[in-house]
């Protein structure tokens, strides 16, 4: 027995020698690396903090907030931190060009259709029956915000900066019963803002402002019958499930914001980080429609597993809507230049020219839901 476990010691000894001179020995596993650590400032670097303050309940802008304030953080090597305050906590949207220009938080929104006395020549960019593409509308806010009256209003009136717009979906009517005329809203009580109330209103109905977070109690409780928001936020806010009636009209305008930086804040920040705000601010543009896109697509599940009516307006009632929408154009152009703004008119022209451009080049055009007019 001794001798065989001696002869077998040899035999493994020999295989063992064998594999070593073939090169044959076992593969070595190497370990994953480790992922590396953000990276973090150098310990003399200055760490600069920016508040955001959205009065919204839900983000009015979708990602394109909380794309900013996940990438500035991480592209400046975590030389900025971004808070962001939600729910009105430090004011609501009338409020936010007094908090921003006072330093009350350093970024905000300002939403035009809560202060349009604070911001009269913006509210070009509200203008109802113009368009109904959010990609021509962003990004003819863009060039506009370089007019030199424009940028003037933000800048020299509210001590801010443009860093990029945000604009919510077209407006549309939800309602409880079918809407298939204009004269179907004679008395009719609705909730909406902005200019899309001024429209309604003229066209009969009983426009009441309630905030966004109480229409689906006032819905429910017939306190209103229906109301404007884009096709996306009825859904976010659950209205579809107490209203049957989604009118599609295309003429009602647009909630939308400029996403603006103190300007003291921002002279402050040195010119490197400058540079990547500006360039996250470019891209949240983009994503910020791609998530709406997003948005939009699962609203149209949404409504047809509800089994809400789609009614569209015929090109007739459209067209009845769209001689309220233009003598809404007359009219803010004549009082803005009875204000001293003799440049109005032209801003108007030009904001029409903007969104015709952007129009022709919508890549987004053909994949929105319900198929634009």
């Amino acid at each position: 027995m001794k001798i065989k476990s001696i002869a077998l010691l040899l035999v493994l000894l020999l295989v063992a020698f064998s594999f070593t001179l073939t090169g044959c020995e076992p593969e070595v596993v190497e370990p994953d690396p480790e992922e590396p650590e953000p990276e973090e400032p150098e310990p003399d670097e200055e760490v600069f903090q920016l508040v955001i303050h959205d009065p919204s309940s839900i983000l009015t802008f979708k990602e394109g907030l909380p794309f900013f304030k996940e990438e500035v953080p991480k592209r400046t090597g975590g030389r900025v931190e971004v808070e962001m305050i939600l729910g009105g906590a430090l004011g609501g949207f009338a409020e936010q060009p007094d908090g921003i220009s006072e330093g009350v938080f350093d970024m905000g929104m300002l939403a035009m259709g809560y202060h349009p006395g604070k911001t009269p020549l913006w509210q070009v960019s509200e203008m109802p029956g113009i368009t109904n593409s959010i990609y021509a509308h962003n990004m003819a806010l863009v060039e506009m915000a370089e007019h030199p009256s424009l940028k003037a209003e933000i800048e020299e009136r509210w001590n801010q900066k443009v860093l990029f717009p945000g604009s919510m979906d077209t407006f549309e009517m939800l309602t409880a019963d079918p809407i298939e005329s204009v004269d179907d809203l004679d008395g009719y009580s609705i909730r909406a803002i902005a200019l899309a109330a001024t429209v309604l209103e003229r066209l009969g109905a009983d426009v009441s402002a309630i905030p966004g977070p109480d229409v689906y109690s006032a819905m429910e409780r017939g306190v209103v019958d229906g109301a404007v928001f884009p096709v996306d936020t009825f859904v976010d806010r659950d209205l579809h499930t107490v209203a049957d009636n989604l009118i599609l009209s295309g003429s009602l305008g647009f909630y939308f914001g400029l996403v603006t930086i103190n300007l003291d804040t921002w002279n402050a920040l040195p010119e490197d980080i400058q540079e990547v705000i500006k360039e996250v601010s470019e891209e949240a543009i983009e994503r910020n429609i791609e998530i709406y896109l997003e948005a939009n697509l699962a609203a149209k599940e949404a409504y047809e597993a509800a089994g809400t009516n789609i009614i569209r307006l015929s090109e007739e009632e459209r067209a009845r809507i769209q001689e309220v929408n233009e003598q809404i154009w007359e009219e803010w152009v004549a009082e803005r230049e009875g204000q001293g703004y003799t440049e109005a008119q032209e801003i108007f022209d030009l904001w029409v020219e903007l969104v015709r451009k952007y129009e022709e080049i919508d890549p987004y055009a053909d994949q929105w839901w319900p198929e634009r007019f």
